[in-house]
């Protein structure tokens, strides 16, 4: 019989097992490792919370939620997500997916009601246990994109702006910009008291990984690149017959031409997360500068992509509509909550133009 607990800090080595014993099956089949501190990545995602399954005395699955400050309507609030599911191919069809999904649930009833969120892959099945345990409340709340941009081409840079990493006498006027562009966007991040600190203290992130563009000496853009690698790395696992040629072909010719590197079998993917991109009013062409600034350090470094996250129809999709890129798509989701499920949006005009939780990707 499988039994549900909360996770403890002895369990990290069968959680960092666990994880490599599921890749994630696609064309290109990929294992995520996180160690070697498992619950690192649920310190930068915020107030978080993992529960485990053991089957005859094994850890067999895993799910966490985690929650963190959010503006919902223009008003600062809070919102939830679950992620982290994990079922041990030898337990599956047992009842481990929905049974962690119960205690998940089981646990919100001691929290105050917020709205609860999932992003999942597009097309993934595999989830539909957890959907159909939670509940899930009508159609996906939104689509998002994440971009792999691709450092293959040097681009221009308007000679206007001025562009370099953030100073410690930048942080209030960034703080200003991001939540200023954010407080549209419902579930983006607070950053104001304390919060923009909060994310700083992510393992990998310092004031220093957000690039900001200046004109006239005053910040109109900024967005941080997150290399989240100390606490989250994403091995290739497979790939089909005729991408492990492409991969090698392209190793040869890197020595003789500006060829982007690809990833092999067995290797880690080298990327960065853009985080919280932003500008001010009219000032997209500022931000399109930092991220192709972003992109000719990804070049520099040898990393496969830096990694641009959006809703599909948000206006900031348009700055990275001419670069080169690959795509992945992700469906939000929003469970039902007894509580307050009823009056997250009261005005009933759905999601504003949703932003996306980025420490869920990493």
């Amino acid at each position: 019989m499988t039994q549900v607990r909360g996770a403890q800090a002895s369990d990290n080595s069968d959680l960092l097992s666990l994880f490599g014993r599921c890749p994630m099956e696609a064309d290109i089949s990929l294992v995520v490792e996180r160690d070697p501190d498992f619950f690192a990545l649920g310190r930068a995602r915020g107030e978080a919370l993992t529960f485990v399954a053991e089957w005859e005395g094994r850890l067999v699955g895993a799910i966490s939620t985690w929650r963190h400050r959010a503006w919902i309507r223009g008003r600062e609030g809070s919102i939830r997500f679950v992620g982290d599911l994990r079922v041990d191919p030898s337990a599956r069809r047992r009842g481990v997916a929905r049974g962690l999904a119960l205690a998940i649930i089981e646990h919100l009833k001691t929290l105050p009601a917020a709205p609860f969120l999932a992003a999942t892959g597009e097309g993934n099945s595999a989830v539909a246990p957890l959907v159909s345990a939670f509940g899930a409340a009508g159609p996906p709340l939104a689509r998002f994109s994440s971009w792999q941009l691709l450092p293959i081409a040097r681009l221009r840079i308007p000679a206007s702006l001025d562009i370099g990493a953030a100073e410690s006498r930048d942080e209030d006027e960034i703080v200003d910009l991001l939540d200023g562009f954010h407080r549209q966007r419902d579930f983006a991040p607070v950053f104001s008291d304390g919060g923009f600190r909060t994310i700083l203290s992510s393992s990998g992130m310092q004031l220093s990984d957000y690039l900001v563009a200046r004109r006239n000496g005053r910040i109109v853009a900024a967005m941080g690149a997150w290399d989240a690698s100390s606490i989250r790395r994403t091995r290739v696992a497979g790939m089909p017959a005729w991408m492990r040629g492409l991969s090698a072909a392209a190793r040869g010719l890197a020595h003789i031409a500006p060829v982007s590197p690809l990833p092999r079998v067995g290797a880690h993917l080298q990327f960065r997360y853009v985080r919280h991109p932003s500008h001010a009013a009219g000032e997209e062409e500022a931000l399109m500068a930092l991220v192709q600034s972003a992109i000719h350090a990804a070049g520099d470094r040898r990393d496969h992509f830096l990694l641009f996250t959006c809703a599909d129809d948000d206006p900031l999709a348009r700055v990275v509509s001419r670069l080169p890129k690959l795509r992945f798509r992700y469906r939000l989701t929003s469970f039902l909550d007894d509580r307050s499920g009823a009056s997250l949006f009261p005005d009933d005009a759905g999601v504003r133009q949703p932003a996306f939780d980025d420490a869920a990707l990493a």
